[in-house]
């Protein structure tokens, strides 16, 4: 086991699930985006999706990558940061990824800062810890 808690193997899943979603999510954004959802109260109505519609991509990542309860924290964490990095990346150098517009862009990216607040949040109220042995 690694630094991070999670073996090889899941660190590579987990990387490579951040980078799944992390497109997944970019074009949705940019659909959002341009159909004017991220704007004015439809925002306020998004973020509000994004934390039940979270839930089913953290318990996808824990069966994908076999992750113990106690190791959900970590594991989240590890897609979060991939996303982030990924997400970093392409407002910097290929913001059209996410909208026409300066303002689309911004208004993305703050619904991805978001979404990797939210998925972290939920990543740690889901880690369990195991039972102390006798």
């Amino acid at each position: 086991m690694a630094r991070t808690g999670v073996s090889g193997f899941q660190l590579a899943v987990l990387m490579a699930t951040g980078a799944a979603l992390w497109f997944g999510a970019a074009l949705l954004l940019h659909r959002l985006a341009a159909a004017g959802w991220l704007e004015g109260g439809a925002r306020a109505l998004v973020y509000a999706l994004v934390v039940p519609g979270t839930i089913p991509f953290l318990m996808m990542t824990r069966v994908v990558a076999r992750l113990r309860a106690d190791q959900m924290a970590s594991g989240v964490a590890l897609v979060t940061a991939t996303a982030l990095l990924l997400d970093g990346a392409a407002v910097a150098w290929f913001p059209q990824l996410y909208g026409t517009t300066d303002a689309r862009v911004l208004a993305a990216s703050a619904a991805v800062l978001w979404g990797a607040g939210v998925a972290i949040m939920l990543g740690f109220a889901m880690n369990r810890m195991p039972a102390p042995r006798p």
